[in-house]
């Protein structure tokens, strides 16, 4: 019996790092495409190319560069608290109710994100 205890734990850890990179990969992709776009504006800025007509975009809505990086740091900063978040509660021997709870924190980070781009 003491035998299959670590081997289950080991099972487990791997099932969960497969779980986390399927969940946490879309939060990359979000923050790359930011990441990129906020690269492009910064060229288009220095070359002076007037992307706010090209595009479309109105001169007082339009953001800057920093604005977009800020943007992108923030999801990634809040979807690294959320990874932290998901592998303190799944390590917690002591709470026993973990599952719902880990398994809403992406959503959660999601609507704080949105959140904060409607009121800020």
């Amino acid at each position: 019996m003491k035998n299959l205890i670590p081997t289950f734990h080991v099972a487990i850890i791997h099932l969960f790092d497969k779980l986390c990179s399927t969940y946490y990969s879309l939060f990359g992709l979000i923050v790359l495409h930011v990441l990129m776009y906020a690269a492009n504006i910064y060229f288009w800025k220095r070359y002076r190319v007037n992307y706010s007509f090209i595009f479309g975009f109105k001169r007082e809505t339009e953001l800057g560069y920093r604005q977009v990086l800020l943007l992108g740091f923030g999801i990634a900063a809040l979807a690294l608290c959320s990874v932290h978040l998901n592998l303190h509660m799944e390590m917690d021997p002591k709470t026993k109710e973990y599952g719902e709870f880990t398994e809403l924190l992406p959503l959660n980070v999601l609507i704080v994100r949105f959140l904060q781009i409607l009121f800020f």
